[in-house]
């Protein structure tokens, strides 16, 4: 597991600063189905722990799956895609964004965005 956590680690970290607090990118191994790595976290899930990646199913014809969307452990409503990366070993990178932030947004903007009742004189 610690080879494919130096061979990933850095895709899955800049990927995660990117995006910043929503974004967590998790480095699945397939073989062990086991959590590799995980730049920021936002699940308790930790190191070792079952991937439980079968639940996905098969890529699709561009070679990932998703967007999906998923329900957190607290509630939370991820949005995430899932690839496998080639080479040896087996891994698969997943990216996981919250998106549950934007529920609150969405709702501010169709409040403003609504057309004014029309007021007869």
């Amino acid at each position: 597991m610690a080879e494919i956590a130096a061979q990933y680690r850095m895709l899955a970290d800049a990927s995660a600063s990117l995006f910043g607090p929503l974004v967590e990118v998790a480095v699945h191994d397939l073989e062990a189905d086991t959590m590799a790595y995980i730049a920021n976290p936002m699940s308790p899930c930790g190191l070792g722990e079952p991937s439980h990646f079968r639940s996905l199913g098969m890529p699709g014809r561009n070679g990932f799956t998703g967007p999906y969307e998923t329900t957190n452990w607290d509630g939370r409503r991820p949005k995430s895609v899932s690839v496998v990366l080639p080479g040896a070993p087996a891994v698969m990178l997943c990216i996981n964004t919250d998106v549950s932030s934007f529920d609150t947004l969405c709702g501010t903007l169709e409040i403003i965005l609504k057309p004014a009742a029309r007021r007869r004189w």
